[in-house]
């Protein structure tokens, strides 16, 4: 039984010598509870009761040592002092993880500071590259419409002077064929 409760209080796992939380509470409140030898001692009490009784030698003994001694119990002393360990433990843990909380937080904030001013940056940049293109757009544009004004002025003035020529030659083709 007191391996089984070992097992669950994770004694021997790696625990005891985590560098975090000292376990060592546990293991000598452990030791206390399993005085005594081995675990399959007999309750000599028991076993004499059983074969007043007429029970079997074999049954008795096997009834006897099915019962624990009492030095084999956990008192509720020994439990309180378990709990009292384990308080101070979760109280350590608490403490662990808020640092532990509290680092990432720190880190988590240097990083996203670092990709705001990245971000700052880029998008910078990305401004300035967009005030060009739109600058070189409004220059050609201006070209543009200047070189179309000009054809449009010639266009005109071709078609103003030579109306005279033009009137006179479709005259010339619908009355005088």
């Amino acid at each position: 039984r007191m391996d089984a409760m070992r097992r669950l209080l994770f004694l021997g796992s790696g625990f005891g010598s985590s560098k975090d939380v000292e376990f060592s509470n546990y293991r000598s409140i452990i030791d206390g509870i399993s005085r005594g030898s081995s675990m399959s001692l007999i309750v000599s009490e028991i076993y004499d009761a059983l074969i007043e009784a007429g029970t079997s030698e074999d049954k008795a003994k096997a009834a006897a040592a099915a019962v624990p001694s009492v030095e084999r119990l956990a008192t509720k002393e020994d439990i309180a002092r378990l709990e009292g360990a384990t308080r101070e433990d979760i109280v350590k843990l608490e403490g662990a993880t808020r640092g532990d909380i509290a680092k990432l937080e720190g880190a988590t904030k240097e990083h996203l500071t670092k990709l705001e001013r990245a971000t700052r940056g880029d998008i910078a940049k990305l401004e300035r590259a967009t005030r060009e293109d739109i600058a070189k757009l409004e220059r050609s544009t201006k070209e543009d419409i200047a070189k179309l004004d000009k054809r449009v002025a010639v266009l005109s003035l071709a078609v103003f002077s030579l109306q005279p020529a033009i009137l006179a030659l479709l005259v010339k083709l619908v009355f005088f064929p």
